[in-house]
């Protein structure tokens, strides 16, 4: 599997969180979702459900992007991302 395969799964989930939910109002919401969808994660693996924690995952992807894009400076997170692997 390639990350070309996941992105319009994940782009899917951040369609369906924002039709459902709306954008987010703060950082602290969007972490407690995240959180959450971590917590959904963890739990599938103790589970032993390869699937759902697959499907886990590609929530916490959608949770995470949606919360760049809809906060973050595609210029200002290259910069930093140079910083950080310049080091």
């Amino acid at each position: 599997m390639e990350l070309k395969d996941l992105t319009d799964l994940v782009q899917k989930e951040m369609d369906f969180g924002l039709a459902k939910f709306g954008k987010y109002h703060s950082a602290h919401e969007q972490y407690a979702v995240l959180k959450e969808e971590c917590e959904e994660w963890w739990d599938a693996i103790k589970g032993n459900f390869a699937d759902c924690a697959h499907y886990e995952l590609l929530q916490v992807a959608a949770v995470a992007l949606r919360y760049i894009i809809e906060n973050g400076d595609a210029a200002s997170i290259e910069n930093v991302q140079r910083m950080r692997h310049n080091k």
